[in-house]
């Protein structure tokens, strides 16, 4: 739990210093959906944002309103925000769980201000990774992940839309060790932390060749 935790506020730091780096802003309007207990949104607003985030889970909302003094909505009010209001959208790993797919792209489109852009985290089913525990993968977490996707299969979503542009891939490495011990623990095995460094690192050192990372950030501007 302490590492996890440890690793969480790095992650969230370099998440942030991501966002600030490709938009080009210090403070700025975000929309965080998906946002959890809210620490990314924490994260965002104790840098200067101006903060909308949306959760489905009400257990999850109570505890960003009673942790960070945070008031997220529901995803239903994403359908009621204004247009060109935000400087960018983050979506870390809830791509993979929502239904109306091609209705979400359309509405971010909207809500997005000229040159805005949109931060989505997935895994990636081509990883080196998923090629070692195939159905025992835990990124495909069926059935709360609805959709699955490549690194091919994202690029060709957004460059067949004319309305968006693919401005830059990131890997989530650490992303790799975690999924190889989730996926260790659904296979039962002894030595799951020892299993998970050993195959995370193998899946890493696959993807510096082959550029196909367990878990990527795609960074799309809006045209």
């Amino acid at each position: 739990n302490q590492l996890y935790h440890i690793v969480r506020n790095f992650t969230l730091k370099t998440k942030r210093d991501l966002l600030q780096q490709q938009t080009g802003l210090q403070q700025g309007h975000l929309l965080d959906i998906g946002a959890g207990t809210g620490a990314f949104a924490q994260t965002m607003k104790e840098a200067g944002w101006q903060i909308t985030g949306l959760e489905p889970d009400e257990t999850a909302r109570n505890i960003a309103q009673q942790k960070f003094g945070l008031q997220l909505q529901t995803p239903d009010q994403l359908y009621q925000l204004q247009n060109e209001q935000f400087d960018a959208i983050t979506m870390w790993h809830v791509l993979e769980h929502v239904h109306e797919l091609h209705a979400y792209m359309e509405k971010f489109h909207a809500i997005l201000k000229p040159n805005g852009l949109l931060f989505i985290a997935v895994p990636n089913y081509t990883s080196g990774d998923e090629s070692m525990y195939k159905e025992h993968w835990a990124a495909y977490d069926v059935p709360r992940h609805i959709y699955h996707f490549s690194k091919n299969g994202m690029e060709n979503l957004i460059s067949k839309n004319p309305d968006w542009k693919m401005r830059k891939i990131k890997p989530l490495v650490l992303d790799s060790y975690y999924i190889s011990m989730l996926s260790e623990k659904y296979k039962k095995s002894p030595l799951i932390w020892l299993k998970a460094v050993i195959y995370g690192t193998i899946s890493n050192v696959k993807a510096l060749f082959s550029n196909e990372f367990s878990s990527l950030i795609y960074i799309i501007e809006k045209r």
